[in-house]
């Protein structure tokens, strides 16, 4: 038993399955339930071409464009920002080390990662928050996201660091792989991810290992990953995700085609349209000697057909607008809602319910945006921010006692969490309402409250001191009052708010 508690089991001893995708997310139709397992090269062409799809869905489809753009802009919005809270305590330090810690990482984060030199991509093109996005978009288009921590030496940089994003479609399984490979993924005895296959730029062509780099996936020095890979796990056999479109083509498929029918309906009921039917002799017409392509008569609004003798026409009428039309759209937006875990209203960005709905479904949208910032922190933000203070620790700009002492104790020295852009509110006054209740409750802080827009509380408190002490300063001069009185709030008033809301 102790033998074989201890023994490491490989993907094929574990028995991993991998399931087909060629149901709706590539014909339409729901796929039969008879080879649902398969083998994980069939899977991995299979994904390949629901990557296909999705991007000509994102491209193309207006719908389909915003389902990936509308959870962009929820979950990660104008960016997960970084409060470094280093663990003063587990390391023997004070509070004033902490805050010296604090400020300097902080600076170099908004030098780093956010000024306009750009320098945290390797490409130039994106700031750190604009790299969060990159990670988000490809996780949710191509199943998994991919970046790779390289070393830059350009003029003026402040830190070596860069990311180069990698298109997710380079990764590949060769087909002589001697290792366990899944999804281009290389994996080691115990299942973890040890290198990726990328395929080289000038080898587009062939499926053997010299057309990929193998590319080692951790540092062995420091431990923290070179290649940063942002996806979920749904299934151990697995590496690369789905795309959100997995399951919502068939859905978006049918909402166009029932749009096209509904505008031709809309084209056709304004227009006329003659039939001819034979009728008894000494009826009027044209010649019967010419052609039918003669006797066509368009106007604007439609077509007459001449009649011959013995003939008379017949108008056609249109039958009205079909019926329960916004029902049909209603469930396709539901189905879309259901599909995204984000529900109907977040999804068409309409909030017609009662304050208490609205804010229930603002409410509930956040807990999938919550669950994918753990997602984006623990692949993406924590192992950059893990490299930036690294390397700070190595060009002496930390409080730090040594590098070997940094890696050591990392998880001590990097301690920080990821604060995202503030929820929308419905009711501005509400939401600043609640702040206060929770600032005078003890149950939030100022640090929070600033964090949500990326702000240091520290450096906004000071500039509100010097405000006060300049109203101050003038309502004293010129003996007059500058600042209006403060109403109290407390739970009772926002209370009866929220039942006059309701009513």
């Amino acid at each position: 038993m102790r033998g074989q508690a201890n023994r490491a089991f490989s993907r094929k001893r574990s028995y991993g399955k991998t399931v087909r995708r060629s149901g709706a997310s590539i014909q339409g139709t729901m796929a039969n339930y008879v080879t649902t397992v398969i083998s994980e090269r069939m899977a991995e062409r299979e994904k390949a071409r629901v990557v296909e799809r999705a991007l000509d869905l994102y491209t193309n489809d207006s719908m389909g464009h915003g389902v990936v753009e509308g959870g962009l802009i929820e979950t990660v919005g104008i960016g997960l920002t970084p409060s470094f809270t280093p663990r003063a305590e587990w390391l023997g330090k004070d509070t004033a080390w902490a805050e010296l810690f604090e400020q300097r990482a902080n600076q170099m984060f908004n030098r780093w990662g956010l000024g306009v030199h750009l320098w945290c991509d390797a490409q130039r093109r994106l700031n750190f928050y604009a790299l969060q996005a990159l990670q988000y978009f490809q996780w949710k288009i191509f199943g998994i996201g991919l970046s790779q921590a390289v070393v830059r030496s350009d003029a003026l940089r402040p830190l070596g660091l860069a990311l180069l994003p990698v298109c997710p479609t380079r990764l590949g399984t060769p087909s002589d792989a001697t290792g366990e490979v899944f999804d281009g993924i290389e994996i080691g005895k115990y299942g973890e991810p040890t290198h990726a296959f990328i395929r080289k730029p000038d080898r587009p062509v062939g499926n053997t290992t010299d057309c990929y780099d193998r590319v080692a996936i951790r540092d062995p020095k420091t431990g923290l990953p070179k290649l940063l890979l942002t996806c979920d796990v749904r299934n151990v056999a697995e590496y690369k995700q789905d795309s959100i479109y997995a399951t919502l083509i068939k859905t978006l498929r049918d909402a166009n085609d029932m749009s096209d029918a509904v505008l031709v309906g809309a084209v056709v009921r304004n227009l006329y349209v003659g039939f001819i039917n034979a009728v008894g002799q000494g009826a009027m017409g044209a010649n019967k000697n010419l052609d039918i392509e003669d006797r066509i008569i368009q106007t604007d609004n439609g077509t007459i057909l001449q009649g011959l003798k013995g003939e008379s026409m017949d108008w056609f009428s249109h039958t009205a607008a079909p019926q329960n039309l916004t029902d049909l759209t209603s469930m396709i937006h539901d189905r879309i809602g259901v599909g995204t875990v984000r529900g109907q209203e977040n999804i068409l960005r309409k909030y017609q319910a009662s304050y208490s709905a609205s804010k229930a479904s603002f409410e509930k949208a956040e807990e999938v945006a919550a669950y994918e910032h753990t997602i984006l922190n623990r692949a993406f933000n924590a192992p950059v921010m893990a490299w930036m203070l690294y390397e700070m620790c190595l060009r002496s700009l930390l409080p730090v006692t040594s590098s070997e002492h940094f890696i050591a104790n990392i998880d001590a020295y990097y301690s920080a969490e990821f604060l995202p852009q503030p929820m929308r509110q419905i009711d501005r006054k509400k939401a600043a309402e609640a702040d206060v209740i929770g600032l005078n409750s003890n149950t939030t802080s100022l640090k929070d409250v600033y964090g949500r827009d990326g702000k240091d509380w520290r450096v906004e408190t000071e500039q509100r001191a010097k405000e006060l002490k300049h109203l101050q300063d003038l309502e004293e001069k010129y003996g007059v009052s500058l600042r209006p009185p403060v109403k109290e709030t407390g739970s009772e008033g926002t209370a009866n708010s929220e039942e006059e809301d309701e009513s």
